[in-house]
């Protein structure tokens, strides 16, 4: 590479920085074609890209982040970058193929102003997808509020609203199809009659 294009790949790099919250330094070796490409695939789906490091280059440009520099003791022999938001699905992946393959393996990552390790990375691997850690939230949402509706709906359909109190100054008379059930007031009519004022029995 000219200077031009070593300058050019540096400013990508630089883009991809400010574009993806996390960068993996993953070792690989052997793999074909079509496990390159599914690995990629993999990597894209989980909110990532994979490039091939130029280390001599790559160094420059992690050398110019003092948080980063730790990342430069993993930058020899053949490595991948891979740059993402979606640290832990992009662990998730590194782990996958390295189980199945034996021929790629995440050596390191940056987060979270953090340096990983391998065994870091390996824990974060065991952690929750994005995609878990949102259905888990709409299920702590959603369940009360479904439990709630249901109750509601249960409710209006085994009650009838209560009949307003009446005042003081009313007096509630019943009228029953039989008289001799006056004073039974189920599944009958009645009307207000405003109470006569209390008299003294002298006419005071």
């Amino acid at each position: 590479m000219n200077k031009a294009e070593k300058q050019q790949y540096i400013e990508n790099l630089d883009q991809m920085s400010k574009d993806y919250s996390a960068i993996f330094v993953a070792s690989f070796s052997e793999m074909s074609v079509k496990e390159m490409i599914e690995f990629r695939t993999e990597i894209r789906n989980n909110g990532g890209v994979t490039k091939v490091s130029k280390n001599n280059i790559v160094k420059i440009f992690v050398n110019k982040d003092d948080e980063k520099k730790g990342l430069i003791d993993f930058l020899s022999n053949q490595k991948l970058l891979i740059f993402t938001n979606n640290p832990v699905g992009t662990a998730k992946v590194c782990k996958k193929f390295e189980k199945d393959l034996k021929k790629l393996s995440a050596e390191a990552a940056f987060f979270d102003n953090q340096l990983y390790s391998k065994e870091d990375i390996a824990k974060v691997a065991t952690l929750p997808s994005l995609d878990e850690i949102r259905g888990k939230i709409v299920g702590l949402i959603n369940a009360p509020a479904s439990k709630l509706v249901r109750l509601l709906l249960k409710h209006t359909q085994t009650t009838s609203i209560p009949p307003l109190p009446f005042p003081a100054s009313v007096t509630r008379i019943c009228i029953a199809p039989d008289p001799r059930q006056r004073h039974s007031c189920n599944k009958k009519e009645f009307f207000h009659k405003p109470r006569p004022p209390n008299k003294h029995p002298w006419g005071l």
